[in-house]
């Protein structure tokens, strides 16, 4: 498992442009720097939107020459950090088995309770992602 925190900035080409050249975020961003890719991602779930109910949202999305799964836990307590749980799959249809948390596996298979899985929505981005690396603080 993998907490993820994710910002997500919504402006103009131009001031996105801005944000990204700017020194701070390229001091924590390194020598990686941005990149920009399309990605089409499938949500599912089943008809009576059980992980939804449960608090979970499934994806599948294109990665470069595959496939990744996504299982993600929706806390609204904190929209921006949640857990997730990643995983390759052989084709844009998600797998369960392929679930790596052995608990959590068995749980979201229990609650379908062999309900087939369903595109609920697509959605299709251009993304520019920028990895920055953790901070570590000193404190007196």
């Amino acid at each position: 498992m993998n907490l993820e925190t994710e910002l997500k900035f919504i402006g103009s080409e131009e001031t996105i442009s801005e944000l990204r050249q700017s020194p701070k975020l390229q001091e924590l961003a390194g020598a990686r720097g941005a990149r920009t890719i399309t990605q089409r991602a499938v949500y599912f779930d089943s008809k009576q939107q059980d992980l939804w109910k449960a608090g979970y949202v499934l994806r599948v999305r294109n990665e470069g020459e595959g496939y990744m799964q996504t299982l993600k836990r929706i806390s609204h307590a904190d929209l921006a950090s949640r857990p997730e749980f990643k995983s390759d799959v052989l084709s844009a249809t998600p797998d369960l088995n392929t679930i790596p948390d052995s608990k959590l596996r068995w749980r979201i298979m229990q609650m379908l309770k062999d309900r087939e899985l369903v595109p609920q929505f697509v959605i299709e981005t251009r993304r520019t992602k920028l990895i920055t690396r953790k901070r570590r603080y000193s404190y007196p």
